[in-house]
């Protein structure tokens, strides 16, 4: 999991050679003696190391060098962060958050609780793309994933637009997995100690990074197994375990596949209120990624085992957003109802 030295140094590099040094004066906007709040959902979870690892850095190029806080949310996953964001979050530039990258998708697909369209965000930047997986505990009789369509496996899920939700229900409901979901968990760190407590046998969407950060040593003692591998492509330390896409048999599945599971790839995104005026959207865009070339990141980046894959800008995330609404309809529609967790009727 671990990124080479100089594979971090020529992603800087790249970062650098694209322009991202945009001089400040493009940004008039100041911070000087202000706070900025990254918000978070779960306490300890992968979305609260990334943004406890980021907040230093992206203060540092912030105009003005402000301060910069995660703060919880008691009880909220991401979908309650992105709702926050949405339609409480004051739009001065000092509050973001960091939300699950299947939030892109749960307005097209009606999930249920989603109150916000996701083009209306200001999408920041997104600090590493993922692979998830589907993991079992060593005290689970299931070890493949091909056992998971013979024999029910107990699971831990968060909230409906989550990919421990959303990934279970549509591998249960269209190739047939017998996933039994405890669901309301607020995030991976606690579905983590629920899987060590014995409540659940495994859960079926924990972003691999996240994984290796919180109990490095869970792959190599063989106290996990990993069943399979969610996103358009193997992660190249698992050249061996099988991808989600192995099991589409038609057209429509790899079609529903490639939008569902799209979401790890936008992986660790970070969002602005909508409406944020321009100058305060393009200085919080320009110290992301600012934040992502300094070679004081890159090192600590090495030194703590923290992924950077393939990031994206802001721009990028809302190109991709656009291009989900451009999906035939017939294929969203069925979509939606393979989640299993489309809202009522007549609900937002």
């Amino acid at each position: 999991m671990k990124i080479r030295p100089f594979s971090r140094f020529a992603f800087g590099l790249m970062l650098l050679m694209s322009g991202l040094w945009a001089p400040a004066k493009l940004h008039a906007q100041d911070f000087s003696g202000k706070t900025v709040a990254i918000l978070v959902g779960g306490v300890g979870g992968g979305y609260d190391l990334y943004s406890r690892f980021l907040a230093p850095y992206y203060g540092k190029h912030l105009p003005g060098a402000p301060q910069v806080v995660v703060k919880n949310m008691p009880g909220a996953g991401t979908l309650q962060v992105a709702n926050f964001i949405y339609s409480v979050a004051p739009k001065d530039g000092l509050t973001i958050g960091a939300i699950d990258g299947s939030n892109a998708v749960g307005h097209l697909l009606k999930s249920q609780g989603v109150q916000f369209d996701p083009r209306n965000f200001v999408w920041i930047g997104n600090m590493n793309a993922e692979v998830a997986v589907i993991i079992g505990w060593h005290g689970s009789k299931i070890k493949t994933f091909d056992q998971t369509f013979v024999q029910d496996m107990i699971m831990g899920s968060a909230g409906p637009t989550s990919g421990s939700t959303v990934f279970a229900n549509v591998l249960n409901n269209l190739v047939g997995t017998k996933f039994k979901l405890v669901s309301g968990y607020p995030g991976t760190n606690e579905m983590l100690l629920a899987m060590e407590r014995g409540e659940i046998e495994g859960i079926p969407s924990v972003n691999l990074s996240s994984l290796v950060g919180a109990r490095p040593n869970w792959m190599k003692d063989s106290s996990v197994s990993i069943l399979l591998q969610i996103g358009n492509a193997r992660h190249p330390t698992l050249p061996n375990v099988p991808l989600v896409h192995d099991y589409a048999k038609t057209d429509e599945q790899r079609q529903i596949m490639k939008l569902i599971f799209m979401a790890p790839e936008l992986g660790r995104p970070f969002v602005a209120p909508p409406e944020m005026s321009a100058a305060l959207s393009a200085a919080h865009r320009n110290a992301f990624w600012r934040a992502l070339a300094d070679p004081e990141l890159l090192e600590d980046a090495n030194r703590r085992n923290v992924e950077l894959f393939n990031p994206s800008r802001g721009e990028e995330i809302n190109k991709r957003i656009d291009e989900l609404y451009q999906i035939p309809s017939a294929i969203v529609e069925r979509a939606s109802k393979l989640t299993g967790v489309a809202a009522a009727s007549g609900s937002k």
